[in-house]
């Protein structure tokens, strides 16, 4: 029997392992009534405009590729302060420094009414911030790992050349994007 060498393109991949960690996330914790309600939401959203998924999590995720690369558990504490409006937070960035001009764009698209921070992500991102602390070490890592192949593909896939300089930080093989 012969089979069909399939070759997936990087939006397949990007959607397959979104329903992969759901699947984990389900397992992990069967007992939470928000994780079919998030899956519902992503699923929908992968039937109707794949890519526009992957574009509005990178509107995001594209301010965290260090802290994601990285494995630095300030990202979920930013996600956080996004989830709570928290302006008080983003007031008390000194704008002079230039560490802080990630979290003051953020700022400014929070602020914005064009939507170009979908909350979709950031409620989900804040649900895994939640179930974070009732995780295994090894559970943390599976999620840190899915992350970044979500940057890393949505990188690829919206041919984002800044942030892929900043994965490639965190790489021994360079990630190339064709133009």
């Amino acid at each position: 029997m012969k089979r069909n060498n399939v070759v997936k393109t990087d939006l397949s991949k990007w959607c397959d392992n979104l329903e992969k960690l759901f699947k984990n996330l389900e397992t992990a914790f069967p007992r939470d009534n928000d994780l079919p309600y998030y899956k519902d939401k992503i699923m929908l959203a992968r039937k109707v405009n794949p890519r526009m998924m992957v574009e509005q999590f990178m509107n995001i995720a594209k301010y965290f590729a260090d802290e994601i690369m990285m494995k630095d558990t300030i990202f979920f504490h930013i996600i956080d302060e996004i989830t709570n409006k928290d302006m008080d937070f983003f007031n008390s960035l000194d704008p002079n420094k230039p560490e802080n001009v990630k979290y003051l764009e953020i700022k400014e698209l929070l602020q914005g009414k064009d939507g170009a921070l979908s909350t979709k992500y950031v409620q989900l991102l804040s649900k895994i911030r939640t179930l974070w602390e009732g995780m295994s070490e090894v559970s943390k890592d599976t999620i840190w790992k899915y992350l970044q192949i979500f940057i890393t593909l949505g990188t690829i896939i919206t041919k984002d050349h800044v942030t892929v300089n900043i994965i490639n930080k965190y790489r021994d093989l360079p990630l190339q994007i064709q133009t």
